[in-house]
């Protein structure tokens, strides 16, 4: 499960990269359309944003994978210290069935916006295949943290800010 959880992270990872990738070229090709041409190339803006939503969204699996995902402290001292093991685990199985319901949901969402032929605005283009990662996104994060919950030693230890 470690080898697995490994390589999704570095799949995940380039895919973020190729992403903010778009974002960049998108943005430096209107600016320069801009400033040379005085025209905007058509649409390309939302491109840039749709690559960032995505990077961002891939990003989420990234954090759980780092044990760098924001999350209140200010709890952590409510429960005795022998319990910590458990309640993480607990939180871990509640993270997985969190994010497996916010994927069944988005799958819908999807199938919705592709039944009714939903366009993405300016771009008039089908707004569903933008949409995957949504489920994607939400349940890469749910198994990874039913592998924390399955294995524990799996979970990486929270950095400290």
């Amino acid at each position: 499960m470690q080898h697995f959880l490994r390589h999704l992270f570095r799949i995940e990872a380039l895919f973020a990269v190729l992403a903010y990738t778009v974002v960049t070229l998108a943005l430096v090709a209107d600016i320069i359309g801009r400033e040379m041409f005085h025209h905007s190339i058509w649409g390309i803006q939302k491109v840039a944003v749709y690559a960032a939503v995505a990077a961002g969204l891939v990003g989420l699996g990234l954090a759980t994978s780092k044990g760098k995902h924001i999350r209140p402290k200010f709890t952590d001292n409510w429960a005795p210290a022998a319990w910590t093991r458990n309640l993480a685990r607990l939180g871990d199985l509640i993270a997985c069935i969190t994010f497996s319901f916010a994927g069944y949901f988005s799958i819908l969402l999807v199938q919705d916006s592709y039944n009714y032929q939903f366009l993405a605005p300016v771009l008039d283009w089908p707004i569903w295949p933008f949409q995957i990662i949504l489920p994607y996104t939400f349940f890469s994060t749910a198994l990874r943290h039913a592998a924390f919950t399955l294995q524990p030693k799996l979970r990486p230890d929270e950095e400290l800010q």
